[in-house]
């Protein structure tokens, strides 16, 4: 989650010509990582700890900044954040969609 909002500060508060083109790219490994990490073994379809709360907001970030691009690498963890969604109505009554 830190790699990924310190990804949309360089972008959203330095000029493009200012953009740290290796930091960009090293934040973006540790997402990229961590996603891997967790297709592999996601998490149990059924929890609902602070952990699975964590994820399910982290992946509803990437949607929302990152265009939902984690998605099709990662078919097992977007279903496991589809099935969170069903069994915690308030998660998906709280999502914020990205403007149009």
């Amino acid at each position: 989650m830190d790699a990924a909002l310190l990804q949309i500060y360089e972008t959203r508060y330095r000029e493009p010509g200012q953009y740290v083109g290796k930091w960009l790219d090293h934040q973006a490994g540790k997402v990229a990582r961590a996603l891997a990490a967790l297709e592999a073994a996601p998490p149990d379809p059924s929890a609902r700890d602070i952990g699975a709360i964590a994820l399910a907001c982290a992946l509803g970030y990437l949607d929302l900044r990152f265009a939902g691009r984690w998605r099709g690498d990662h078919p097992r963890l977007a279903g496991w954040l589809a099935a969170f969604a069903d069994g915690v109505p308030a998660f998906e009554a709280t999502r914020v969609k990205a403007p149009a």
